[in-house]
């Protein structure tokens, strides 16, 4: 009996607190990932499960556990497996409800979009170019004085 009223009790307090507990927990399996807790094998197999379930709440659920990790699973030796999930998500999208199917949106582009670590490569990579040619058109007047 108390055993149920502990879990009642933590199910009130989580009602009280107006958790989701649908979001809690992917987002909870995502940081234990990212702490290394959990290995890539048992990442996949959670998406893989939650695609096949196909429900609202494995969707939802789904979502976001993807955004939480999806950045860090897309490499190249996965990005197989990825394109298949992406590609099972935009077919499961089409005849959704609209909740879930912009919720599947979000993250198909999110997916597209690059991340900030590539953005901000790509603008050290620019910013060194032009660093490097700033400094021979600053030089260029001594060079030709010089020679």
């Amino acid at each position: 009996n108390h055993v149920f009223m502990t879990g009642l009790r933590k199910y009130n307090f989580v009602r009280a607190l107006n958790i989701d507990l649908s979001e809690f927990q992917p987002r909870f399996i995502g940081e234990l990932f990212k702490l290394s807790m959990l290995t890539e094998n048992i990442m996949h197999d959670c998406i893989f499960r939650l695609l096949k379930a196909r429900d609202d709440e494995s969707l939802l659920s789904l979502r976001v556990l993807i955004t939480a990790v999806g950045s860090i699973l897309d490499t190249e030796n996965a990005k197989q497996r990825m394109d298949q999930y992406f590609a099972q998500m935009i077919k499961i999208a089409e005849d959704r409800k609209p909740r879930i199917k912009f919720a599947l949106k979000d993250v198909i582009e999110l997916r597209q979009v690059p991340s900030l670590e590539q953005t901000l490569t790509i603008m050290f990579l620019h910013l060194n170019l032009f660093s490097v040619n700033l400094m021979k058109l600053l030089l260029l007047p001594f060079t030709i004085a010089h020679d």
